[in-house]
């Protein structure tokens, strides 16, 4: 630094030598994060609900009562038509661990809307970096830049992670349309 309390020339090709290595480093990190969110996302399909988990405990409860109450009614009207109780219909709770994630076609549709919207996060992640990195040599350049504050903004670097938030995937299950049997997008009071 020179007595003026200006950068010398070597601390500005240093500085600025540095900036652009902080940027690759950032570009790379964008890119670890997407395979980050990638991994994230497909753990999310993946995952498996118990029946007994405690996050919808009350539900399930609630649904074994509708059920018994069911079977009851059903077992009054088959007694009332004669039909003896061992060839009675019943009904059964079943529990689907994946719901809708367990279709195919439902998980390819919300990989490529994780895939589009990771991509998008990783661009604007990537000109974030490029913009405060073009930001900061250009203060450097301009000669304004003094020793704290060429700290300072050094290490306002963004980082790939502050940049591209996790992905949740009930939330693109719900910006998706549900899809009957033959692929017509379903809208609310639909029937199939």
């Amino acid at each position: 630094m020179t007595g003026n309390g200006r950068l010398g020339r070597r601390d500005y090709d240093d500085l600025a030598k540095l900036v652009r290595r902080q940027e690759q480093v950032a570009k790379t990190q964008a890119k670890q994060r997407v395979a980050e969110l990638r991994a994230d996302f497909e753990a999310q399909l993946a995952t498996i609900y118990e029946a007994n988990d405690e996050r919808w405990r009350h539900v399930t409860e609630q649904a074994k009562t509708v059920n018994a109450a069911a079977n009851a009614e059903l077992a009054r009207i088959c007694a009332d038509e004669g039909v003896r109780p061992e060839f009675a219909p019943s009904f059964d709770l079943a529990w689907y661990g994946r719901g809708q994630n367990m279709d195919k076609e439902r998980r390819a549709e919300l990989r490529r809307v994780a895939e589009t919207r990771i991509e998008a996060l990783e661009q604007a992640a990537r000109a974030e970096i490029e913009r405060r990195s073009v930001e900061f040599q250009t203060q450097l350049l301009g000669g304004m830049l003094e020793t704290d504050p060429g700290r300072a903004l050094l290490e306002a670097m963004p980082k790939a992670a502050e940049l591209m938030p996790q992905l949740d995937a009930i939330e693109l299950d719900r910006a998706l349309p549900l899809r009957n049997s033959s692929g017509r997008a379903l809208r609310w009071g639909d029937d199939g």
